[in-house]
């Protein structure tokens, strides 16, 4: 009797474990994109690898720093924000798509990701 409790015991905490294993809401894939850290006067490359759906990611460092030449590789939508808290002017970056056109820079201090 104990032996076909602990092996209940022992299955179902690994159908636990199976279930809460991978969020529903994050997305798969790599949004990639450039900062200069304008303090350390360094070019950086930052990656966001599976991003959690409908949060704030701001871009680390300081207030003047904006992250710029976005790459959404990821199957989900990307909005960016000129401010650092996903406030300010948007645009938005298709899955798979870049975030910088001919010669542009779309400079943005914020990213929140959303699957339509």
């Amino acid at each position: 009797m104990r032996l076909r409790n602990a092996v209940a015991a022992g299955l179902g905490a690994l159908m636990l474990l199976l279930t809460v294993s991978t969020p529903a809401n994050a997305a798969t894939g790599t949004f990639e994109y450039k900062l200069r850290d304008t303090v350390n006067m360094k070019k950086l490359t930052i990656k966001i690898t599976d991003p959690v759906e409908e949060k704030c990611y701001s871009v680390p460092g300081h207030d003047r720093d904006h992250g710029y030449y976005a790459n959404n590789g990821t199957d989900a939508s990307a909005t960016i924000y000129s401010g650092f808290k996903c406030d300010g002017t948007t645009r938005k970056i298709p899955s798979r798509g870049t975030g910088s056109g001919s010669g542009e820079h779309w400079a943005f201090g914020s990213v929140m990701f959303w699957k339509a």
